[in-house]
């Protein structure tokens, strides 16, 4: 092999990464791929070797200086290296024929190969060479040179957190990043696979990666975050209940998952007698017409009730005895005078079903958190007064009259309004109250004779709504906020007729119109931070600030 190719060979070895360093594409010695950082190479030193050693590009022993090369292609004549700034910009042909003359022809220098003469001019590196040892400062220089490799894990050798066998993020952050995120290859406070990271009660955040206040149930150990402190709920207040027709024995029963209770609502009237600040319900799937709770169903405390289900399952269905009970499914009061402890309900992935002349949902001074569950065919979706609403993933169809929204703070998130014939021109009327409204869709919702409907009507001067990210087809005007109401179109909203609605949409399918790929929701919304990471269905939206969305609660 000539000169000139050997050179060739040589430089095609070395990548200018902001440091000129050099890369070794599979190590022999490690069988790894990495890159190996080290200005004190041979290579950058003319090829110059102790007397009986020669140059090997190839290897990373005694600085590249062996006795005997692992390849003659490997191989550096002393003399005959170039600058690593001048490698990453060469372009070059090389023929092993005696008899042509090969030129390189880099940015920087220039080399001719006869077979009588060789030439070479190079210039010398701009940057200070450097090496790299494991350690916060190797670290930052490896992360310097390549993102996508942020880590000495050895000397002079860089790389993601899960390149290596034996390298732990533990080692390599002093335990502030314990956890290997396999997608980027960074070290994370935590994963939804090593969420044992996070000391109880805090979870870890499947979007960030960082441990902190669980904010979804899914995040805890134990199945139930309070959603209003962000802590976890301890093992020894979760109980279990059946939701079936022929399970009628409750006595005697703990209530575990091995042994639960037939009821839900047998399941709260025992758990009065606890004293724990929050309990959580898991409830199985099934229909099973029970009394309505009706009062104390929180007690001055938080009560958490979530359908336990398998993919496919339909979540559990909570609903009256009486056919034609006019008490809501679920009522939240305080109850208690005097009593400083808040009362809080919180329900996910279950369904309240046909209280045709009820209530679903009323609050009266409490919260009430509403996720990923399904509210419909009831006279009213929710009434409030004096109270807090956070409403996210969840749908609400096929309702008959309009809620009035009391002295309350009212926030709907990736959600569905569709379907409900009501006996107002609108959805919502706000009274003294305030309503936030991010990625959500409101389609389909009439009145009595079948006309359009507004979404959210403001009743006086201290109401004030907000609407982003959101698709609302109805009667012209959309949102209104007369009598001096505070009315905020904050962007990426799409507002419409009814008549275009099989444009942007796919036939809806239990309330949930999901939008088609080409349609006009596309790149209408705008993310921002503190925007929802995911959408109705739990897929990912973009989450960087500035970021076009689709508008409305899915994305297809």
């Amino acid at each position: 092999m000539s000169h000139a190719s050997r050179l060739k060979a040589s430089r095609l070895r070395v990548a200018s990464l902001a440091a000129a360093a050099l890369v070794l594409g599979a190590s022999a010695s490690a069988g790894l791929s990495c890159t190996l950082v080290n200005q004190d190479h041979c290579f950058f030193a003319d090829g110059a070797c102790a007397p009986g050693l020669v140059c090997d590009s190839c290897s990373s022993v005694n600085n590249g200086c062996v006795e005997q090369v692992s390849s003659e292609s490997c191989r550096v004549t002393a003399g005959a290296t170039m600058s690593a700034t001048d490698t990453a910009t060469t372009d070059a042909t090389t023929t092993d024929d005696p008899t042509t003359t090969t030129t390189l022809e880099p940015t920087t220098s220039t080399t001719t190969d006869t077979t009588t003469d060789s030439t070479e001019t190079a210039t010398d590196p701009t940057e200070q060479p450097f090496t790299c040892e494991p350690g916060p400062a190797g670290h930052a220089l490896c992360a310097g040179l390549d993102a996508t490799k942020p880590y000495c894990w050895a000397k002079d050798t860089c790389g993601a957190c899960g390149d290596f066998d034996g390298f732990t993020c533990i080692d390599a952050t002093s335990g502030a990043a314990p956890a290997c995120e396999s997608n980027s290859g960074l070290c994370v406070e935590c994963t939804p696979e090593f969420f044992e990271a996070c000391l109880f009660p805090a979870a870890c955040d499947a979007d960030t990666f960082t441990c902190g206040p669980c904010t979804e149930h899914s995040q805890c150990e134990t199945g139930a975050c309070n959603l209003a402190t962000g802590k976890c709920v301890p093992e020894e207040w979760t109980f279990w209940a059946e939701n079936r027709p022929g399970c009628h024995t409750n006595e005697m029963k703990p209530g575990t998952k091995e042994e639960p209770w037939c009821t839900y609502h047998y399941s709260l009237m025992t758990l009065e007698n606890y004293l724990a600040d929050e309990i959580a319900v898991f409830i199985r799937p099934g229909t099973m017409p029970q009394p309505s709770l009706f009062q104390d169903v929180t007690w001055a405390r938080t009560v958490i009730l979530i359908g336990v289900t398998e993919e496919g399952e339909e979540p559990p269905v909570l609903k009256h005895t009486v056919e034609n009970e006019t008490r809501p499914v679920l009522y939240v009061d305080p109850s208690i005078e005097m009593d400083p402890r808040p009362s809080r309900l919180m329900i996910a992935n279950l369904e309240l079903l046909d209280a045709t002349n009820a209530d679903a949902i009323n609050c009266v001074g409490a919260e009430v958190w509403v996720d990923d569950s399904r509210i419909t065919n009831n006279r009213v979706p929710l009434t409030s007064l004096d109270c807090k609403y956070q409403i996210r993933r969840s749908v609400f169809t096929g309702h008959r009259s309009t809620p009035n929204l009391i002295e309350s703070d009212i926030t709907i998130e990736n959600s569905y309004f569709t379907g409900n014939k009501v006996d107002a021109d609108y959805v919502f009327r706000l009274v003294d109250t305030k309503m936030q409204i991010v990625y959500s869709t409101f389609v389909g919702n009439t009145n009595q004779e079948n006309l359009p409907v507004l979404a959210v009507r403001c009743g006086n001067l201290a109401s004030t709504l907000s609407v982003r990210n959101s698709v609302i087809l109805g009667a012209e005007g959309y949102i209104y906020c007369g009598m001096g109401g505070t009315l905020g179109d904050d962007g990426g909203n799409f507002f419409g007729p009814p008549e275009i609605v099989n444009n942007l949409f796919n036939m809806p399918v239990k309330g949930v119109y999901r939008p088609k790929l080409i349609a006009d929701l596309k790149d209408t919304a705008t993310w921002q931070p503190g925007d929802p990471y995911r959408d109705f269905d739990g897929d990912k939206r973009p989450a960087t600030a500035g970021a076009v969305d689709f508008s409305g609660a899915d994305r297809p």
